[in-house]
């Protein structure tokens, strides 16, 4: 195995043996670089060979190119020359750069300081998760500030509350390309309100339904959903890069790491999650479009509540401004991963949906592009139900 270095301390890869179809398990750890170890953890062991050089034909052994963080060509996973960081990584920064050309100085500065957060994410995971379920379970503030002292960060100070540290920390896997959404969704949406008087009043009557309804039981659904992303992160994060800086995917390009039996439920739960909490733009859609907070344009909230999830977004689906949160929900996809329906073969995912059932195909790159594309939606979502809470708090609101 011919594994490229990443960014973070642990990386974990299990790898399908070309023979057997065993899942070989192997992580490197580097906790002391350029110092390295390496765990054989499963179905393979360390052996003494001769390795034969770039060129050779693979007669003797298989050559499995893995990287933590790129995906690497078919073509290319068991080609001895291939080396994923000189190869993939260079094609994607020439890229970055053709489309968003030199960056300032105070990009520059932000670049190195959110990957600095993003190489040590799985720790202070292991710390916000705890404060969180603190927080869940309504333990005393001060004790989760103390405990949150051993969240580290280059953008947020250690003496922030929970909810700074949770949307710094969401801004540590949104940048670079996402970031901004947040902010600037929430700017276009107070200058609309600002402007009528009934819109403003409406909105706070809004948040204060929100606080008081749908709060407390979204952000579990929000907790419990991180948690699912995290215990997969090694799964994800191959793909993580390419969909935050907008990168094009080669759906013929692999991961290393394939861990389907785990990774194969995760987006009907997080369809389910997300159709649900998606409630807060429907009410924040309502009163864009001049109507009271808890008023569709043909039912009222309670019956929009107990509707079809998979119909949760047709309120806003037709207007501009709304429709990024309507994108990559595939109501076919969540039945097949809900109910079990799904597997792969040979890098193709099988899912099957419908009455009568009928087959559905995609590459796991795909799949796993559509997973980060709507967590990275969902993310958005928390940040908004902070923020504007946030400011109802701020402004007595």
């Amino acid at each position: 195995m011919r594994i490229s270095l990443g960014h973070t301390e642990k990386q974990a890869h299990i790898v399908e043996c070309n023979s057997c179809k065993s899942s070989m398990h192997i992580e490197l750890l580097l906790n002391n670089p350029p110092s390295y170890e390496i765990n054989y953890l499963k179905n393979c062991q360390e052996v003494d060979f001769e390795d034969e050089g770039l060129f050779s034909n693979n007669e003797n052994y298989i050559t499995k190119n893995l990287h933590p963080e790129l995906l690497i060509p078919k073509e290319f996973s068991e080609s001895n020359f291939y080396n994923a960081n000189v190869f993939e990584g260079a094609k994607l920064a020439e890229e970055r750069m053709e489309s968003v050309g030199s960056l300032s100085n105070q990009n520059m500065k932000m670049t190195f300081e959110y990957t600095s957060n993003l190489k040590i994410i799985e720790k202070n995971w292991n710390v916000l998760k705890v404060a969180w379920k603190m927080k869940n379970n309504k333990q005393l503030n001060k004790i989760i500030i103390k405990h949150l002292k051993k969240y580290k960060s280059v953008t947020e100070s250690e003496n922030s509350d929970f909810k700074s540290i949770l949307f710094d920390f969401n801004n540590t896997i949104l940048f670079p390309d996402f970031i901004n959404y947040t902010p600037e969704f929430s700017k276009f949406l107070r200058d609309s309100f600002d402007k009528s008087e009934s819109k403003n009043k409406e909105y706070l009557e809004c948040i204060k339904y929100y606080k008081l309804n749908l709060l407390d039981e979204n952000m579990k659904k929000f907790y419990d959903i991180y948690y699912e992303f995290f215990e997969l992160y090694n799964d994800f994060k191959s793909l993580l890069m390419y969909v935050v800086t907008s990168q094009d995917i080669n759906y013929g390009s692999i991961v290393s790491s394939e861990n389907f039996e785990k990774t194969k439920m995760f987006y009907g739960k997080l369809f389910e999650a997300y159709t649900s909490n998606v409630s807060f733009i429907t009410m924040l859609h309502n009163v864009y479009k001049g109507r009271k907070f808890d008023k569709l344009e043909n039912i009222d909230f309670q019956k929009y509540l107990s509707t079809d999830k998979a119909k949760r977004t047709i309120n806003f689906k037709n207007t501009e401004e709304f429709l990024f949160f309507d994108e990559f929900i595939d109501s076919k996809l969540r039945n097949a991963s809900h109910h079990g329906n799904i597997e792969l073969e040979d890098g193709i995912v099988i899912y099957k949906s419908g009455k009568p059932l009928k087959e559905y195909t995609m590459t796991y790159t795909k799949y796993l592009e559509m997973c980060i594309q709507l967590f990275i939606r969902f993310i958005i979502l928390h940040q908004l139900q902070i923020l504007k809470y946030r400011s109802y708090l701020k402004y007595n609101r």
